[in-house]
């Protein structure tokens, strides 16, 4: 069962050549790592009438971040290859899925975090906690705070 769950998620500007740039790899690694990875098994899953395919995507596929369009866009991306190829199953026992994971804690989004902490002058806490009832997504009931 492929499980399609590399990501990398670190802000930019697109605006500017490093920040295109930066895109265009986030695009490599989000979204044409699991093209080829289902490429690869796909074939053979349908030949043997059974398999699983499965893209880790975000809810940021659908909340688009305004500070990480270039994560977003990878997401949107994924939910639309696993569409497709979950067509190109019709009539098999071969599913392909996307989950859409909520916010994870990683070294990367504790960096980004600090970072946007000390640009307002508050505690790590203080921030998660406004940004959480106010910027982001809750999964079980919608935007949060709204």
């Amino acid at each position: 069962m492929p499980l399609s769950s590399a990501a990398h998620g670190i802000a930019a500007d697109l605006g500017t050549e490093s920040g295109a740039n930066t895109g265009i790899a986030r695009f490599k690694v989000n979204v044409l790592s699991g093209v080829r990875l289902s490429w690869h098994y796909i074939d053979p899953m349908k030949e043997a009438n059974w398999g699983r395919i499965i893209f880790i995507s975000s809810v940021s596929a659908l909340q688009i971040p305004a500070e990480m369009i270039h994560y977003g866009t990878t997401k949107t991306a994924q939910i639309a290859v696993s569409r497709g190829l979950a067509e190109t199953t019709t009539g098999t026992a071969v599913t392909v899925n996307t989950v859409l994971a909520g916010p994870t804690k990683s070294e990367g989004v504790l960096d980004f975090v600090d970072r946007l902490a000390a640009e307002r002058g508050i505690e790590r806490r203080a921030f998660e906690r406004e940004f959480f009832e106010h910027a982001r997504y809750r999964a079980d009931c919608g935007p949060m705070g709204g």
